[in-house]
C-alpha cells in the first residue's frame, strides 16, 4: 500500500532538486542581464488572470 507513495516521493525530490539546479543556473544570468526573456510568452497557472490585469492597466 505504501510503496506508490514512496514512489511518488521519490520522483518528486527528484523534480525538485532538477528544478533546484535549474533555478541556480539561470537566476544569475537572468539577474545580470545576460539572458533576456523579454519576448517570452509565459503561461502558467494564475498568470492569465495577471497578464488580464496588464492589459487593462495598459489601456487605461
Amino acid at each position: 500500500m505504501a510503496a506508490p507513495l514512496i514512489d511518488l516521493t521519490v520522483a518528486l525530490r527528484q523534480r525538485n532538486a532538477n528544478l533546484r539546479r535549474t533555478r541556480d543556473l539561470l537566476l544569475p544570468r537572468l539577474v545580470s542581464g545576460e539572458l533576456d526573456v523579454s519576448g517570452l510568452a509565459v503561461r502558467g497557472p494564475g498568470l492569465e488572470a495577471e497578464v488580464a490585469e496588464r492589459r487593462e492597466e495598459a489601456v487605461a
